[in-house]
């Protein structure tokens, strides 16, 4: 025959799983779910910010060079300013806005041929910062991505004036 006791003993063994459910849970979210969040979002920051140097490559190749080399007030901020309102910019957590460096060299020795190369930084910070992560990029500090691409400049009338 049960006694009194025993009934509470089973009760006892029968409820801790729902006691223990809550900070498991907790432990999940932070540990897991929270961090898998930033990684998502610093995905699509680093996708965004290649489309972005793609297209800031393109402008450069068809563009001449002394209408690049400001690059705050030229076609190349227009680039910019249209890609960050619009596709997957528009979720891209950025830190600052950003920057773009052009430069030119000859395609190969005594060539009148030019490539353009682009330098694209974007800084990104995380979606959701984590407090326990204070000093790690993309979980609790901002993460920086640099792009660089070249392409062969399709009018060589287009690649800036020789140094004297």
């Amino acid at each position: 025959m049960k006694g009194v006791f025993d009934t509470l003993a089973d009760r006892r063994v029968s409820g801790s799983s729902i006691a223990e459910f809550g900070p498991v849970l907790f432990v999940l979210f932070l540990v897991l779910v929270f961090p898998l969040v930033d990684l998502l979002s610093m995905a699509i920051t680093y996708t965004a910010g290649t489309m972005l140097n793609q297209a800031q490559l393109r402008l450069a190749v068809t563009t001449p060079a002394s209408q690049l080399q400001d690059t705050t007030a030229s076609p190349m901020a227009d680039v910019t300013k249209a890609w960050q309102s619009q596709g997957m910019a528009a979720f891209a957590s950025l830190d600052s806005p950003p920057k773009c460096t052009v430069s030119y060299a000859p395609a190969f020795a005594g060539s009148t041929d030019f490539t353009v190369g682009v330098t694209t930084t974007v800084v990104a910070r995380p979606l959701l910062r984590m407090p326990m992560f204070p000093g790690v990029p993309g979980l609790g500090a901002p993460m920086t991505f640099q792009y660089y691409s070249e392409r062969l400049l399709e009018d060589p009338r287009n690649a800036p004036a020789p140094k004297s």
